[in-house]
């Protein structure tokens, strides 16, 4: 078990507290007028508007707060905000103040005039959401009263919260070790011949000793409580260090999750506790086989497809036969969950039950372990299971219902891959930028270069957008009941593509020595070139993804600018 220090104490780490209050505040000029808003706001029945009398300001800050019955309501009567020729700020509540009702996106009427500007910041929270969203407004030069504000008054659709004081910490313990622990080995972990002997269990005892390996588990169970964002968070953080562990622990974070939201308190009791005092305790999930890929992504849900893994009844136990392929973590875990089709004559969604497989259990015969030309330090393997016998109390979820189970699973499953993904593409700038500074070409650092500048600003400008997109996902993951499958989707495939891309680029900018197996120590842009291609399959092809995305427009999925 992880020791007590290790474990934050504060209480699980999460995204930003979310009260059912809405709060927006409008900076304007120090010198503008405030007054209170209309009175015929402030009647809105289950909803109250105040200020302070006179306005509370700081720095010509006034703030309004609308509260509500509950936070949905509070969202939809906040409709927008603005700011009359005389400097009065008004909330618009269901269609009263100073116009009409407005939708999506908030319409904020500015006072014409020539070029004026009026920052404005409104926070967001409520429902399991906290949203910040900062933009400067400017009025139209020929005197238009209003500008469109990207702003969306509820859900997860808008701009994610800041990373809060327990966050900022865990990221920076985070990085301390990959800084000390992880760097200095990846090289040499990476050029052993045998994929068996990259497997990094030095890395994974600190990671156990740090309090990491479990702390996606709960409190109650000895972990951290850590959210799906932070989650995130914390596997791009170990991908900068190296690919291949932040995928061993995305694994083992991800399942953790799986296995606490669906097991009974038997089988935690049972199976659970004792992977997570175990150290070197691993988990690995086995869907894969040789027949059914990209038919358990998409999926092609026919009687004939998808996992094909033979589960037969007797007595008090079943009995799993079949192979799995490419399993991550699967020659190492201690703990297996098994996709197992439990009802043949139905397609693989409504078919397949997931079933809680031990390591010790007889008939488990580990095949063969790939070597992979990326991606080297975490090991995937060939399962065969050669009538292995559980008891039924292992069965995990409900029978013939892996559909809601694998939703469940597959709303963060392609976030954290994302995240692994994207660590390598950030590993590329820093690996960029700092080469850049230093070499010298027509008499001057590369960096001055405008060829090598913009290949460094595409880095960023991906990093930023990718990050972006799995933090939403990932907020929308842990809140949203209506959870739009079609994002963790987008975020694998925009991640990847943003690596890619800048693993490539960074090896061009470091000439010859972006090709050299031992430049820095082994873990060079070429490494980075072959990490970041392993995700062009990983999880799912980058074309499924693409073609999951499109089922989702296809049935009516609205497009970002309604």
């Amino acid at each position: 078990m992880p020791p007590a220090s290790s474990i934050p104490a504060r209480g699980p780490i999460r995204s930003a507290t979310r009260p059912p209050t809405i709060e927006l505040a409008a900076v304007a000029a120090k010198n503008a007028a405030a007054e209170r808003p209309s009175r015929a706001s402030s009647k809105r029945r289950s909803a109250r508007v105040s200020t302070a009398t006179p306005p509370s300001r700081k720095g010509g800050c006034t703030t309004i707060t609308v509260t509500a019955s509950d936070a949905r309501t509070a969202r939809r009567l906040l409709t927008g905000a603005g700011v009359d020729s005389a400097g009065r700020l008004t909330v618009l509540l269901g269609g009263r103040g100073v116009a009409p009702a407005r939708t999506n996106p908030a319409v904020v009427p500015l006072p014409a005039g020539a070029g004026r500007r009026l920052p404005l910041s409104y926070t967001i929270a409520g429902s399991g959401h906290f949203r910040t969203l900062q933009a400067r407004t400017q009025g139209r030069r020929d005197g238009s009263p209003d500008e469109v504000l990207g702003w969306s008054n509820g859900g997860a659709d808008d701009v994610y919260p800041p990373l809060t004081r327990e966050q900022e910490t865990l990221r920076d313990r985070v990085r301390d070790f990959v800084r000390a622990e992880v760097q200095p080995v990846a090289g040499v972990y990476d050029q052993r011949e045998n994929p068996e002997d990259c497997w990094p269990w030095e890395l994974i005892e600190k990671l156990s000793e740090a309090g990491l390996r479990t702390i996606t588990l709960s409190q109650a169970l000895g972990g951290g409580g850590i959210d799906y964002p932070t989650t995130a968070m914390l596997v791009e953080e170990l991908a900068v260090g190296d690919m291949g562990v932040s995928v061993i622990m995305a694994q083992v974070w991800k399942i953790e999750q799986l296995i606490e939201a669906l097991a009974t308190h038997e089988q935690k009791e049972r199976l659970l506790i004792p992977f997570r005092d175990d150290p070197r305790g691993v988990l690995a999930i086995c869907a894969t086989e040789e027949h059914a890929g990209s038919d358990n992504v998409l999926p092609f849900n026919a009687p004939g497809a998808g996992s094909m893994m033979r589960v037969e009844e007797d007595g008090s136990e079943y009995v799993l036969t079949g192979t799995k392929r490419f399993i991550s973590n699967g020659n190492r875990a201690r703990l297996y969950v098994v996709a197992g089709r439990t009802d043949r004559e139905r397609g693989v969604g409504d078919g397949t039950t997931y079933f809680l497989v031990p390591r010790e259990s007889s008939g488990i015969v580990i095949e063969h372990v790939h070597n992979k030309s990326g991606e080297r330090l975490v090991n995937n393997a060939i399962i065969r299971f050669e009538n292995v016998r559980i008891p039924k109390s292992n069965l995990l979820g409900a029978l013939n219902d892996a559909r809601s189970d694998r939703n469940y699973f597959r709303r963060i499953s392609n976030v954290y891959a994302a995240a692994s993904v994207l660590g390598v593409a950030v590993a590329a700038l820093q690996q960029a930028t700092a080469y850049a500074r230093e070499r010298v070409q027509g008499g001057k650092p590369i960096i001055e270069h405008q060829a090598v500048q913009l290949k460094l600003a595409n880095m960023a400008i991906g990093i930023e957008s990718a990050r972006a997109l799995i933090r939403r996902t990932a907020e929308s993951a842990q809140h949203d009941r209506d959870f739009d499958f079609a994002l963790p989707s987008m975020c694998k495939v925009h991640a990847t593509d943003v690596a890619m891309r800048a693993a490539l680029d960074a090896a061009e900018i470091h000439g010859g020595l972006g090709l050299m197996r031992d430049y820095r120590g082994g873990a060079g842009p070429e490494k980075l070139v072959r990490d970041a291609s392993v995700f062009l399959h990983s999880d799912g092809t980058q074309d499924i993804h693409r073609l999951r995305v499109a089922e989702k427009i296809k049935a009516g999925r609205p497009a970002l600018a309604e």
